[in-house]
């Protein structure tokens, strides 16, 4: 869930409007979805330091680091795709399924 909100509030504070490249949009995800992972842990690890089980902390830090950067890449991909994919899908023409009488003319 961290990693989903901070890459969604990364990309709208870098770009507000949707105008710049999709290459942008997929790297602010990217690192808006590893720094969401990577404080979480660091939050977890300096809570269980304060109340006296520190002693693995530092295990902690490490294995937040490591989901950071599989979150980030998953977001880099995701974004990547969806982007590659909106590019690429156009609007298809639906025809209307009852007959008109606008046709005849």
């Amino acid at each position: 869930m961290a990693a989903v909100l901070d890459g969604i509030i990364l990309v709208a504070f870098v770009d507000r409007h949707l105008a710049k490249s999709s290459g942008l949009r997929a790297t602010a995800a990217a690192f808006g979805a590893a720094g969401g992972v990577l404080i979480l842990g660091i939050v977890f690890a300096t809570w269980r330091w304060a109340i006296g089980v520190g002693s693995c902390a530092f295990l902690i830090v490490g294995f937040s680091v490591a989901l950071a950067v599989a979150a980030g890449i998953v977001a880099a991909i995701l974004v990547h795709r969806a982007e590659r994919r909106s590019e690429h899908a156009g609007p298809e023409r639906v025809e209307h399924p009852l007959p008109s009488a606008w046709a005849d003319f």
